[in-house]
């Protein structure tokens, strides 16, 4: 049987503030595979934090790193009822984490073509 080893970090957005780190795939959803997730004090306490609109995930458009304990990412959710060629909406996630603490922030945000239902 071959060994998998290690899993790859390089991939992934690294936000910490020791001993608390979230690993995540460049778009900043947390997923249960290799690496990802947060741990604290060497133990994973959070392995799937995954964000969605309308029961579908945003595309990813943007993220990077504020400082090392704050990452912003930046999604368009194709799923609304006001979808068209230019979006009407935008989302924005950003992570902070703190020593022992996680914070995450999500903002919606659009213009008049926005009212609606999401």
């Amino acid at each position: 049987m071959v060994s998998a080893g290690q899993p790859w970090l390089q991939d992934l957005v690294t936000v910490l503030s020791a001993p608390t780190v979230a690993l995540s795939e460049p778009s900043g959803q947390l997923r249960q595979s290799g690496a990802q997730g947060v741990r604290h004090a060497n133990s994973r306490v959070l392995s799937l934090a995954v964000l969605e609109i309308n029961g579908a995930e945003p595309v990813p458009v943007g993220s990077g790193l504020v400082s090392a304990g704050t990452a912003l990412f930046a999604y368009v959710p194709r799923e609304t009822a006001a979808d068209a060629a230019d979006p009407a909406l935008s989302v924005t996630r950003q992570r902070t984490v703190r020593p022992g603490v996680v914070h995450e922030l999500v903002r919606v945000t659009g213009g008049p073509r926005a009212a609606g239902t999401l």
